[in-house]
């Protein structure tokens, strides 16, 4: 597995509750009944045997494999630093995350935040990420294509629409901040796990005006963040649609002078042929597939419109692919009863 939790920022929601805490510690920070585990420090090293597996690196946290003493498997997100900014982010990381159960969503097990360390514990995926599978020479056939944009868009449907609750102030609408390819992680049984929520406090901004966003990120975000520093729903919306290119064309997406390559040439080919054929991945470019591909690239075109109303909410997205999904097995059936 390359990186459990892709190539990401350090882990904590977009949410604009980030309050200022005081110094938070494994006895005080998350409600018993949110049914995550306090982990101590000693307890992380026995089952990381001192942070011996490394799988991943994060913007600024080293992720690692470990071994709870159920023989559960989990990754460990842990800080390189040890700061205050650093043990509130992970706080605030562990808050939210304890609230969002979604079988969709990579789910948060427990945490440690003690003596000068912050570690967070995720359940562990065991196929790695869906860019590393898609840019492999792995078999990788549509129907899996589909229900991995299926279920990523119903997860992300939760997302907007879930209540987060902390202290006496609720918040929805959460957005992800950075869907990327990197950022779904495929378990043993190839369902999708969404993880790699942007780590951003409530300003975008710095005093001079730039952004906070990683690099490798920059390929998948909606190209009106940069200007105005304010992320939506859609912009979440713009990302998933770049996901669904990369997806039937094992392309990636480049963000180059003001513009997305990879949104650029399927929308030439669109105009110039009427179809994205010339885009499609050819190893799952048939003649029966052609249809539903079309379907897909038409609606990855739509998520990323350069006008945000122009794009469709994420629940429209979910609900449009799982009929493409249903169309799409329909025929299937039909043309095998037919040669049958």
């Amino acid at each position: 597995m390359l990186e459990l939790l892709g190539i990401l920022p350090p882990l904590v929601l977009l949410v604009d509750l980030v309050l200022s805490m005081r110094k938070p510690s494994n006895s005080e920070m998350i409600p018993e009944h949110w049914k995550v585990r306090t982990f101590t420090k000693r307890e992380v090293i026995e089952f990381t045997e001192n942070y011996s597996c490394p799988i991943g690196k994060g913007w600024s946290s080293d992720i690692y494999k470990g071994t709870l003493e159920d023989n559960t498997l989990v990754a460990v997100m842990k800080s390189r630093e040890a700061n205050e900014d650093q043990r509130k982010d992970f706080s605030n990381a562990a808050m939210v995350q304890s609230q969002i159960i979604h079988k969709n969503i990579i789910r948060l097990l427990g945490y440690c935040l003690e003596d000068e360390i912050s570690v967070l514990v995720y359940e562990y995926a065991a196929k790695g990420n869906l860019s590393a599978i898609l840019h492999s020479e792995e078999h990788f056939p549509l129907e899996s294509r589909l229900k991995i944009a299926v279920r990523t868009a119903e997860a992300l449907v939760y997302n907007h629409s879930c209540v987060i609750r902390h202290g006496h102030v609720t918040t929805t609408n959460i957005r992800h901040g950075s869907v990327t390819t990197p950022n779904i992680l495929i378990d043993s049984n190839f369902v999708p796990k969404l993880a790699g929520f942007s780590l951003l406090r409530s300003s975008i901004r710095d005093n001079d005006g730039s952004s906070h966003f990683g690099s490798d990120n920059l390929n998948y975000f909606d190209p009106i963040f940069p200007k105005y520093g304010i992320l939506t729903v859609k912009t979440d919306v713009y990302s998933f649609g770049l996901v669904l290119l990369e997806l039937i064309s094992r392309e990636k997406p480049v963000y180059q002078e003001g513009e997305n390559r990879l949104v650029s040439r399927f929308t030439r080919a669109y105009d110039t042929d009427g179809t994205g054929e010339a885009m499609f991945d050819e190893r799952i470019t048939t003649q029966e597939n052609v249809p539903v591909l079309d379907d897909i690239g038409r609606l990855a075109l739509r998520c990323t419109s350069s006008e945000t109303n122009a794009r469709p909410t994420m629940s429209e997205v979910a609900g449009r692919l799982e009929m493409i999904r249903s169309s799409w097995q329909r025929r299937r059936m039909a043309m095998g009863a037919t040669r049958r």
